[in-house]
């Protein structure tokens, strides 16, 4: 069942007292801009944002509530290990022992979010790291083009911080904007990107 754009962020607003939220998406920024088409020619580098909201769809988004997970194309590439590192980094660091329940809500990406190696993670960390409180992982995958998650706002902010600018020339100037709405963690430095097929196949044995 799809649901509207406006509605969906409705349906998960209620969130149970014993149940835990996390809102997932990314995004994409091409470092270098400027006012001159000789910027067009240029080879772009790309820095990768990994967006996670963590609570209500109700809630105040604040930098506390806010997760960016950044880094840059020539260090790592985007893909499901990278994901599934910033979303176990981000289960790891917050304090469940009062919920049952851990929903996360992320958008539709094959190759990044809906795959097996996210779906293994979400069983070491059940069957490892997890409070004993904690007895369920459910995820959420809305349909794309016709919702609106809690980061697709964060990032809406943040491009019209961009527009704002009319030469920006490093990571640093773009990290600098999404830290005005976000607390900032560097993949790799502050959040350890971990090798997760080797790492779940000590729990989930193959077919």
């Amino acid at each position: 069942m799809s649901h509207s754009a406006s509605s969906f962020p409705q349906r998960l607003s209620c969130q149970h007292k014993a149940a835990k939220a996390f809102h997932c998406s990314d995004k994409n920024q091409s470092i270098l801009k400027m006012p001159d088409q000789a910027a067009y020619y240029l080879r772009q580098m790309y820095i990768y944002n990994f967006a996670i909201y963590q609570g209500s769809s109700k809630d105040p988004q604040g930098k506390d509530k806010v997760f960016a997970y950044v880094w840059l194309e020539n260090k790592y590439q985007k893909g499901s290990n990278q994901v599934a590192s910033a979303v176990y980094h981000r289960l790891t660091s917050t304090d469940l022992l009062s919920y049952h329940t851990v929903k996360l809500v992320a958008d539709g990406f094959g190759g990044q979010n809906k795959n097996k190696i996210l779906i293994d993670m979400f069983g070491k960390f059940l069957s490892q790291d997890a409070p004993s409180s904690v007895k369920e992982i459910k995820v959420i995958f809305p349909v794309v083009g016709h919702s609106i998650i809690p980061p697709d706002r964060i990032f809406g902010h943040i491009e019209s911080e961009v527009k704002k600018h009319s030469t920006l020339l490093t990571d640093k100037d773009y990290i600098n904007i999404i830290g005005f709405h976000a607390t900032v963690i560097h993949l790799g430095k502050d959040c350890p990107v971990l090798e997760w097929k080797e790492a779940v196949s000590q729990v989930v044995k193959e077919p």
